[in-house]
């Protein structure tokens, strides 16, 4: 029995006591680091809250700086909006104006042309390339050179009027973009209770440098300046021009009224001394016409007395042969036929020369009165007929 009995080994009472003592440095030691691991982690967890607080207020008030930068430069980009919106309404409205002085020339040119027409119905010498022949010429080039100048404006300004479209639609963009950042930036500085973190679709962005993006939108600020300046230059050279077209065309239309008064003033004139040419023609006419009268009586006249004279010969050749000589009577009523006969052919040559006058003051007269009515006519034209047509051109300024 004793034999199969065995006893544990046992631990002397020094031992135990120097067990119960290692136990006992141990736990003192366990306890002992693990307040220091305490203390440390409270310390560094007090660093990592107050760093993480610090943190997000640095980034609530970097997203505040950021914010109010976006307000401004929204505020600046509506500013430009706007400006540019004023100003391309004034250019819109120099279209149509230009648009407007454009469609006005259409009548003139018209009115020009018929004026050019009407006048090649004068007849005779009448018909001549006068000055205001020249100026109504001329007055068509000026209107047509206003339509080419018009023209040209209307393209100037619908082609600033696009790129002012243009420069809108960009500061548009560069505003709904500064917008939705900024609704972004303040979304994100709202998110602060860990209980209600909204969830957020995951982007992955290419973003730029502060520079970089200040860069690029200073630079669409600069060019929707520019383009204001120049829509600002566009609209004084649109103005210059229509003060000049209007300048042009009322100063031409002013010209050739001259003109075509001046050519009434002589037509005028030329048929008033035309009627006393007429006049005295008529007169000379009838001094003829008397004349001839005259000359007729005198050459019956001195037929009549020739036949008396010869009948003085008769008798007297009658006379006895012895009574039948050469005496005074004879050689004198011999003198006397020649002088009869000599003046009967100067009175006819003389009554030749004047009928031969009075033909040639009867074509004057032909003449004048056709020039007159040539003259009455081209007044009538003048006078009448475009003046009426002038009276209707109007040159607006616009």
């Amino acid at each position: 029995m004793s034999e199969t009995f065995k006893t544990p080994r046992m631990f002397t009472h020094c031992e135990w006591l120097c067990s119960n003592r290692i136990k006992h440095s141990e736990a003192n030691a366990a306890r002992e680091s693990a307040q220091n691991v305490a203390f440390e982690n409270d310390v560094l967890m007090k660093e990592i809250k107050d760093r993480t607080n610090k943190t997000m207020q640095d980034v609530d008030e970097k997203l505040d700086q950021r914010i109010s930068d976006l307000s401004f430069w929204m505020s600046e980009l509506t500013k430009k909006t706007k400006d540019n919106a004023d100003e391309s309404d004034k250019l819109n409205s120099c279209i149509v104006r230009l648009k407007k002085a454009l469609e006005a020339t259409k009548e003139p040119i018209y009115l020009s042309e018929k004026c050019i027409t009407t006048r090649q119905d004068r007849k005779g010498s009448d018909l001549v390339a006068d000055n205001a022949h020249n100026e109504l010429l001329k007055e068509v080039t000026v209107f047509n050179g206003a339509r080419a100048l018009l023209t040209r404006g209307i393209e100037q300004a619908e082609e600033q009027l696009r790129l002012n479209r243009r420069s809108a639609f960009i500061l548009k963009a560069e505003f709904c973009g500064k917008e939705t950042a900024k609704n972004r930036d303040e979304c994100a500085k709202t998110v602060s209770d860990y209980d209600n973190i909204p969830e957020a679709k995951k982007c992955c962005p290419t973003p730029t440098s502060t520079d970089e993006w200040l860069l690029h939108l200073k630079r669409n600020l600069e060019e929707a300046d520019r383009q204001l300046q120049n829509s600002r230059q566009t609209r004084s050279l649109v103005e210059g021009l229509l003060i000049q077209v209007f300048e042009d065309q009322k100063e031409q239309v002013d010209a050739t009224n001259r003109a075509i008064q001046t050519r009434v003033d002589e037509t005028r004139d030329a048929k008033r001394k035309l009627e006393e040419h007429l006049s005295l023609t008529f007169k000379e006419i009838s001094n003829m016409e008397d004349n001839i009268r005259d000359i007729k009586k005198l050459i019956c006249d001195t037929l009549k007395s020739a036949e008396i004279t010869e009948a003085k010969k008769n008798i007297r050749d009658c006379r006895p042969l012895n009574e039948l000589c050469r005496d005074a009577p004879h050689y004198r009523i011999l003198e006397q036929t020649e002088e009869l006969k000599t003046d009967v052919s100067t009175l006819q040559q003389m009554l030749h020369d004047a009928e031969e006058e009075l033909k040639a003051l009867r074509r004057r007269q032909l003449d004048l009165e056709e020039e007159i009515q040539n003259k009455s006519h081209s007044l009538h034209i003048e006078e009448v007929r475009i003046l009426e047509i002038r009276s209707s051109m109007l040159i607006k300024k616009f």
